[in-house]
């Protein structure tokens, strides 16, 4: 993680109203991420992500459930067009 590493970072994102949104928001406050354009959802899930990894080949498997982030609209991603500077803010919808 940038943060971790002293970098500025920021997350552009859609939590769910959930135990998990609140772990993440209190792991990143941690880190000083700025979650100025993190936005809940209510009544919906987190996304989670569960990866493993083959202890034989060493491949992984990534299962995505994307939960509140499907919630996320493009004018999510555009009030946070500041962030990006000179790169696309688009979302891929």
């Amino acid at each position: 993680m940038a943060a971790m590493l002293g970098a500025k970072a920021t997350l552009i994102a859609a939590l769910g109203d959930d135990a998990i949104a609140k772990m993440t928001i209190e792991n990143l406050r941690k880190y000083h991420v700025n979650l100025e354009h993190v936005c809940f959802k209510e009544g919906v899930a987190s996304g989670v992500a569960q990866i493993t990894v083959s202890t034989r080949s060493g491949e992984n498997c990534i299962v995505i459930v994307p939960g509140a982030n499907l919630c996320l609209e493009p004018e999510d991603v555009r009030k946070a067009s500041e962030v990006c500077g000179s790169k696309s803010c688009d979302s891929p919808r």
